[in-house]
């Protein structure tokens, strides 16, 4: 008589659905680090974009931040900040924006872009969606919106 080795049908049933309560057990979690990762993503091109500030307000011959604003001047996309700090940042999943405000009455010598703000907002939905990372030219960490994932 042959012995042959199998598994039954309940056997088989029973390992699939241990498998999807281990999936959908996990799935949460997996969501919220991959949020958290886009998260840390978005604060990491802030601090560049910040660095990148600082370096064109050195190389300027009036000392101003980008954009130069004398009336509450934007970059509003990536790619005008890539442009116009010479980076390379690309990041899909947020909306990256520079504020400048600065002094527009005196002499154009004392015309000034003083200050700026850095955002981004996440642009993709889940979770955090419509949240706003924030950056000013004083540095330190950014702060964010409460999200809870962040």
């Amino acid at each position: 008589m042959r012995s042959t080795s199998a598994f039954t049908l309940m056997e088989v049933m029973i390992t699939v659905i241990m498998i999807g309560v281990i999936a959908t057990l996990s799935l949460p979690r997996l969501t919220g680090l991959l949020e958290k990762a886009r998260a840390e993503k978005a604060t990491n091109n802030l601090k560049s974009i910040h660095a990148a500030e600082k370096r064109f307000k050195l190389d300027d011959p009036l000392g101003e931040y980008f954009p130069k604003s004398c009336n509450n001047a934007a970059a509003d996309t990536l790619q005008e900040i890539n442009a116009g700090l010479g980076l390379s940042t690309r990041d899909s999943g947020f909306t990256y924006r520079i504020k400048a405000t600065g002094l527009c009455s005196g002499s154009p010598a004392s015309r000034r872009s003083l200050n700026y703000t850095i955002t981004a907002e996440r642009t993709a939905e889940g979770p955090c969606a419509g949240k706003v990372i924030t950056m000013t030219e004083e540095g330190g960490e950014p702060s964010s919106d409460d999200c809870s994932i962040w």
